[in-house]
C-alpha cells in the first residue's frame, strides 16, 4: 500500500475514533469522574482519573460556550447529550485517544524494527485502528487501561533499542497510574540485562518500579482504603474469595498472581530464550495474569497491542485472537453493568428494555456467562503455549 492511501485510512479511523468519543453515551467510569465536583467531597478527586477529570471539567467551562450542568450526565443515562456535554465527554477521552495513537506508532516502530525491509510496519498499524473491540473499549467506553498499555509498549520498543532507563521511567509511569504494568517489570529487566544492560542501570529501573509502585500506593490508599476494603477482589491482590463469596481476606496472593510467578519460572526454567525477548514474554505474563481476573471487559486491551505483532508472524494467532476479542465482547456486553444499555442507546436495533430482560436471564448468568468465560480463558492459555513454543517466532 502507498504511504497516500495508508495516511488517508489512518486520517478516516482517527476520525472515526473522534466521532464515536464525542457522540456516544459515556460509561459508568466517565460520568463517575466526570461528576466528582457535583457531589460531596470523594477520595477519588485526588488520585490521577479524578485530577484528569477535574482538569477537564476546568477546560471545558473556559470554553466560550453555553455549559450545561453536569449533573445532566447522570440523569440522562444512555439518551442524547447535549451538545456542551458531548464536547466534555470529548475532552475527557483525548488522553486516551492520544494514548491509542501513540501505540499505532509504537507498533508502527517495532514492526520497523524486527522487520526493516517490509510493510508490517504498516499493515500492524491498520490492524490496532481499525480493531473495534479496542475503538469500542478505549474511545467509546472510556477505559483508561489505554494508558499504562501505552508506557509498556513504549518500555518494550525502548529495551529493543538498549534505551534502558527511558524504558524504566516508562513502565514506572505505567505502574503509578494502574498497577498491573508491574507485572511486565521481570520481563523487562531481564531482557535489559540479556541486552547488556550493566548492573547500575537495572538496579535504577528497579528503584523506579518500585518508585511507581509506591505512587500508586500512595494515591490509591491500596490496599487499605475504604473502597478496596468493600470489595471482595483487589486489583493485584486476588484471593479465591472471588470464586468461593465475599471474604474479606488480602493476606495472600491469588490464583492470576501465581499463573504469573509460574509463567515466568517456567519460562526461566525452559524457555529462557524467550524470556530474554520481552515482547513475548510480557505477553505470556498478561495473558496469564488476566485468564484468572474476575472479569472486566478492558483487560483483555492489555494484550491486543502485543498480539498484533504475533499475528504477523503465526496465522495460527489470529482465529485466537478473533476468538478472544468476540467472546470478551460478549462478556462485556451481558455482564458489566450499563455496558449493554449505553451500546442500545448507540444502535436503534437494540432495544433497552429487551437488553435488560436478556441480561438478567438466569441463562445468561448460569449458562451463557460461564461457557463465554470458559472460553475466553482456553484462548488465552492455548495463547501462551503457541507463543513459548521454541521453534516459534525466531524473527520476534
Amino acid at each position: 500500500m502507498d504511504k497516500r492511501k495508508l495516511t488517508l485510512l489512518v486520517v478516516l479511523l482517527v476520525l472515526t475514533k473522534v466521532i464515536l468519543a464525542a457522540v456516544t453515551p459515556p460509561s459508568d467510569p466517565v460520568v463517575y469522574y466526570l461528576t466528582l465536583d457535583t457531589r460531596s467531597p470523594s477520595p477519588d478527586s485526588n488520585n490521577p482519573w479524578g485530577l484528569l477529570g477535574n482538569a477537564a471539567v476546568s477546560f471545558w467551562r473556559a470554553l466560550p460556550i453555553t455549559h450545561n450542568d453536569t449533573f445532566v450526565l447522570i440523569t440522562s443515562r444512555g439518551g442524547v447529550l447535549p451538545l456542551s456535554l458531548q464536547l466534555l465527554v470529548l475532552v475527557w477521552k483525548m488522553p486516551f485517544l492520544i494514548a491509542d495513537l501513540t501505540i499505532a506508532y509504537v507498533l508502527y516502530l517495532l514492526s520497523k524494527h524486527l522487520w526493516p525491509s517490509t510493510k508490517r510496519g504498516d499493515l500492524a498499524v491498520l490492524i490496532w485502528l481499525a480493531n473495534p473491540y479496542c475503538t469500542f473499549v478505549t474511545e467509546m467506553y472510556g477505559a483508561v487501561d489505554v494508558i499504562p498499555i501505552m508506557g509498556i509498549m513504549l518500555a518494550i520498543y525502548l529495551v529493543l533499542k538498549t534505551k534502558y532507563l527511558f524504558a524504566g521511567i516508562s513502565v514506572a509511569c505505567g505502574i503509578a497510574l494502574k498497577l498491573f504494568p508491574l507485572l511486565t517489570v521481570p520481563a523487562i529487566l531481564y531482557a535489559a540485562q540479556a541486552r547488556g544492560a550493566g548492573r547500575v542501570k537495572t538496579l535504577v529501573c528497579v528503584m523506579m518500579a518500585l518508585l511507581g509502585t509506591a505512587v500508586y500506593f500512595a494515591w490509591s490508599g491500596f490496599p487499605l482504603s475504604e473502597p478496596y476494603n468493600f470489595q471482595d477482589i483487589t486489583e493485584f491482590v486476588l484471593g479465591v474469595e472471588g470464586y468461593l463469596g465475599y471474604a474479606n481476606i488480602y493476606d495472600f496472593l491469588g490464583l492470576a498472581t501465581f499463573s504469573v510467578v509460574i509463567c515466568y519460572l517456567l519460562l526461566y526454567e525452559y524457555r529462557v530464550v524467550q524470556l530474554a525477548n520481552p515482547l513475548k514474554s510480557v505477553l505470556i505474563a498478561l495473558l496469564a495474569f488476566a485468564s484468572f481476573l474476575v472479569f472486566q471487559v478492558e483487560y483483555i486491551l492489555w494484550v491486543v497491542p502485543l498480539l498484533v505483532l504475533v499475528n504477523l508472524t503465526d496465522k495460527r494467532t489470529i482465529f485466537l485472537h478473533a476468538s478472544i476479542l468476540v467472546t470478551a465482547f460478549s462478556l462485556g456486553f451481558l455482564e458489566t453493568d450499563g455496558y449493554a444499555q449505553q451500546l442500545g442507546s448507540i444502535l436503534p436495533m437494540l432495544n433497552n428494555n429487551w437488553i435488560s430482560i436478556m441480561t438478567s436471564s438466569p441463562l445468561v448468568d448460569l449458562v451463557i456467562g460461564p461457557l463465554l468465560h470458559s472460553l475466553l480463558v482456553a484462548s488465552m492459555l492455548l495463547l501462551i503455549l503457541i507463543v513459548a513454543s521454541p521453534e516459534r517466532y525466531e524473527d520476534l
